[in-house]
């Protein structure tokens, strides 16, 4: 079964229903997943959803009803329908998932593209210096610390947990340090400090292929990434090392200290939950069906006089109170209760006789009406465990001055070292000793406050393919600057090279820059949109031509982790911000600082998620230049049917300033067939149109309910050489960042044989009066005689309302440096 709404705003969900002799029987046992959680209780979708169901003991002329729920718990029945067969359909239909299946499904995972290496010079990159480097200076800032590496070679090393690893002589020669240097000059930064290592055989003062280089990462965990980034340099000047220390004499140590366990699922998208920089990715939904979280914990201490503890972190989605149950293997120990969209977290304490060695089952059971929707967060749970590794590692607390003995390692090389300060870290003097087919050491610790150790026997070894020779850069300090700036991912420069030719031969000086080069200098080399921020606003205010157009080339993605397996679409991440409704995606919030809505830079993206893709893209920015014929005299309109908002009325102020300047068509759906009016449209835009204007209903596929014009039918669009710059006045056309779903906007750019040039379009839910106040204005500077940019008309246009959400979601899909033929 498939099916489509026009409309949904509150929609909990649906179930199905399968007429027979007595009536009509419910056979689903929890509700589909509707609109409501995604969007919000009070968002609209104008233009309806799709949805389907797969009944595996339906016939043929069975006859079924789709009951849809609101949030208030009110039902709503629709048919019946009788099923009819489909030669078209050869296997059964994905089925939407229920509520309490949503955040459980198994991801689905395709292809990751590959980065493209950096380009390699002859012979080694990273020598011994001449001269003492820029980055040995005293007193300089980490920052500092670091834009003198990234200007100088050096080798980065990509970690994706916190450990302690290795890497071996041969694997550092390939990623192409010179194997004349001496090691003890070699010197490891993170985050711009220095870090001590060691390193195995440096002592002869030659790096022999047996030498090894090891290091403790801190590891990282952010909403953008989870590789943390070294940097191996050789100065010319020993670099830190970890110091082996001893300690004296100490009384023994507890048996046993407090580990965590966590569960913090990242499977479902909510753009309704509005939390700042926190991460809207969550778990499980809470809705009727109880819901179950395995924790594995080993070595408990079934002697501790401690609790355990368990924290739970819920975030509600919709309105009412919610309550929910909270056993552990089958004990009840708490409830938690909260109201309305709010984070609840709870922490409670329970015997640790609760928990047993392996498997431990935590269980959410939901106590509210099914109307009643929340998420599971994270679940933390912390328990005494004996000191005893875990796979030759173990991460663990001991008192100051006291001996601790690790056990359970396969491996006699056992080392600990003390973590405790990361500047300081040292590595501990310890006995070890053999115990049948395993081996333990026995350690003292410093004196002072609670030490973090890490004993390890075991260490991880670093890949080849994460080890990289860095491309030196200094945008940090141009010395000329560029007033257009254009950003790409590394795997699209060479297709964005032809657009930097054309814009320098029209007069502006371009940047071509690699998004890796700023995540160097300004993250670290840690994947993170601050880098694109923090970069623009320090040319602007250091370079000495400042920037003032930005084009951002590559797809972005609500999911930059890839948590749900669709693959890694975010090759050049957005930013964030809350509207009324939902959280969204901004481009221009890159360049506003004070948050109003208006970019201090002209900002532009090509949505590309693959090299030939952009190549598309450029082409038709490359043909726009030289454009030439009638088509560039005519305009095309089109409104949606009136109802609460009238959109023919809003338009016609805007018509009347279009035939000012060009001859216009407008297509106006409440006086057409929706089949009248899709051919219609199609025709129009295949004949070639220089500007298309859409005021009406949409989603994020299509505009208005019917789909006169989808990304379907956007990809079969051939009117290339011809290609209009769209204005799209509806909600979540621009809607981008969804990694399994193409935008309208998206569709237009990418169309190989057509589409459209330019595409206005917005990431959000707003109301349709502001949206036609900024179209009029936004035609009102496009076609003025001294035809500015896309850009300037673009920022004009949001000057002129004062709708934050209207300003802050609309985005331009295409170059802000465009400018309309005159």
């Amino acid at each position: 079964m498939q099916w489509r709404t026009g409309f949904e705003r509150g929609n909990l969900g649906f179930h199905i229903e399968r007429h027979g002799d007595g009536g009509p029987v419910r056979i689903t046992s929890a509700p589909i997943g509707g609109t409501a959680f995604l969007g919000g209780p009070a968002t609209p979708f104008t233009a309806g959803y799709s949805h389907a169901w797969h009944d595996p003991a339906g016939m043929v002329n069975d006859v079924y009803s789709v009951v849809s729920i609101d949030l208030d718990g009110r039902e709503t029945r629709h048919g019946p329908i009788t099923a009819r067969a489909d030669a078209s359909t050869t296997s059964p239909l994905v089925s939407s998932p229920w509520l309490g299946h949503l955040g459980k499904q198994a991801s689905r995972a395709r292809p990751v593209p590959r980065r493209r290496r950096p380009s390699r010079i002859s012979g080694p990159s990273v020598t011994t210096p001449q001269q003492p480097r820029a980055w040995e200076q005293a007193e300089l800032t980490s920052r500092d610390i670091q834009w003198a590496i990234v200007a100088d070679p050096a080798l980065k090393i990509r970690v994706d947990a916190s450990g302690w690893y290795e890497i071996g002589q041969p694997a550092l020669v390939q990623a192409g340090l010179d194997e004349a240097v001496d090691p003890r000059y070699l010197q490891l930064f993170v985050q711009g400090e220095e870090q001590p290592v060691l390193v195995m055989g440096e002592a002869d003062g030659t790096l022999d292929p047996s030498d090894t280089l090891a290091f403790y990462s801190p590891g990282l965990d952010t909403a953008w990434s989870a590789t943390q980034v070294h940097w191996l340099v050789v100065g010319t000047q020993p670099g830190l090392r970890i110091p082996l220390r001893a300690s004296p004499p100490s009384p023994p140590g507890p048996r046993s200290f407090p580990d965590t366990v966590t569960h913090k699922a990242r499977q479902l998208y909510v753009a309704a939950v509005r939390n700042g920089a926190a991460e809207n990715f969550f778990g499980a939904v809470l809705n009727t069906e109880p819901v179950e979280q395995t924790f594995f914990v080993d070595h408990l201490d079934p002697a501790t006089l401690g609790d355990a503890r368990l924290q739970i972190a819920l975030q509600g989605v919709t309105s009412g109170s919610h309550r929910v149950a909270v056993a552990v293997n089958g004990q009840a120990v708490h409830t938690l209760n909260f109201s309305g969209a709010s984070h609840q977290t709870d922490t409670v304490a329970l015997p640790q006789r609760h928990l047993r060695d392996g498997a431990n089952i935590i269980t959410l059971t939901p106590e509210s009406p099914e109307t009643v929707v929340s998420l599971v967060d994270a679940l933390h749970l912390t328990y005494w465990r004996t000191y005893q590794a875990r796979d030759n590692n173990l991460h663990c607390t001991v008192p100051g001055e006291r001996q601790v003995t690790i056990g359970g390692f396969q491996h006699p090389n056992i080392r600990v070292f003390d973590l405790t300060a990361p500047a300081d870290m040292h590595e501990l003097l310890g006995g070890i000793e053999r115990h049948g087919d395993e081996y333990t050491i026995t350690v003292i610790t410093p004196p002072g406050a609670e030490r973090t150790l890490l004993a390890v026997a075991a260490p991880r070894l670093v890949p080849a393919d994460a080890i990289e020779a860095n491309v030196p850069s200094s945008w940090h300090a141009s010395e000329e600057g560029a007033n257009f700036i254009i950003i790409a991912h590394p795997a699209f420069l060479d297709a964005l090279v032809p657009l930097k030719h054309l814009r320098e031969q029209q007069g502006w000086t371009v940047a071509l820059i690699d998004v890796d080069d700023l995540y160097a200098a300004f993250t670290y080399g840690v994947k993170h949109p601050e880098a694109i921020q923090a970069f623009l606003r320090h040319a602007m205010h250091h370079w000495p031509q400042p920037p003032r157009y930005v084009l951002l080339a590559g797809d972005a993605s609500f999911d930059p982790r890839d948590y749900l397996g669709y693959g890694m679409t975010d090759f050049i991440p957005t930013r964030w911000v809350d509207t009324n409704l939902m959280e969204t995606a901004s481009d221009d919030a890159y360049a506003d600082p004070d948050g109003d809505g208006i970019a201090d830079l002209y900002v532009g993206r090509l949505p590309a998620q693959s090299a030939d893709e952009a190549t598309i893209m450029v082409n038709k920015l490359l043909a726009y230049a030289t454009a030439s014929g009638d088509w560039l005299r005519r305009a095309l309109m089109v409104t949606d049917i009136p109802g609460p908002f009238d959109f023919e009325g809003a338009a016609h102020p805007l018509r009347q300033r279009l035939e000012q300047s060009l001859n216009v068509t407008t297509i106006a759906l409440g006086q057409r067939t929706p089949l009248a009016a899709q051919e219609h449209l199609h025709q129009q835009l295949e004949s070639g149109q220089l500007l298309v204007i859409y005021q009406g209903h949409g989603s994020v596929q299509r505009w208005t309910a019917g789909g006169v014009l989808t990304s379907v039918s956007a990809r079969t669009l051939s009117n290339a050489g011809q290609l209009p710059v769209v204005s799209s006045m509806t909600c979540l056309n621009g809607y981008f960042q969804d990694p399994q779903t193409e935008s309208l906007a998206e569709a237009l750019l990418r169309a190989p044989h057509g589409g459209a040039a330019a595409v206005w379009a917005s990431s959000g839910l707003t109301r349709p009066t502001s949206q036609a106040e900024m179209q009029r204005a936004l035609i009102a500077h496009l076609l003025r005689p001294e035809r500015p940019t896309l850009g300037e008309a673009i920022q004009a246009a949001k000057s002129a309302i004062t709708d934050l959400d209207v300003r802050r979601t609309w985005i331009l899909f295409g170059d802000p440096t465009l400018r309309l033929p005159r």
